[in-house]
């Protein structure tokens, strides 16, 4: 028997949410892995590598698309183009002041 996964969002004032993101980077864990160690749940890494997560309008994809130049209705190209910007990003973070991309 296969059981059904579901996705919770919780909301919480800032300062409570941001107290939480800062306890998991302090610990050294994902907020997802502190969140579930909070709760006592098991820990099932699937990824080798971490992944950060997006929800962006078609707003948004179509402005990303003029910035970076590719195609807003192609997933893997908004996904490769938000990657290369973030590896960008930390290759470049000691010479960069300005937090935008």
């Amino acid at each position: 028997m296969t059981s059904t996964r579901k996705q919770y969002a919780i909301y919480l004032k800032p300062e409570i949410a941001r107290w939480h993101r800062l306890q998991a980077i302090r610990t050294g864990a994902f907020l997802p892995h502190y969140l579930r160690a909070l709760f006592q749940l098991p820990i099932k890494v699937d990824h080798d590598q971490p992944r950060l997560t997006m929800t962006l309008s078609e707003d948004e994809r179509r402005s990303l698309a003029e910035r970076f130049d590719f195609d807003p209705n192609d997933d893997q190209q908004v996904r490769q183009a938000l990657r290369a910007a973030l590896v960008n990003r930390y290759n470049c973070a000691d010479s960069q002041a300005s937090p935008g991309i």
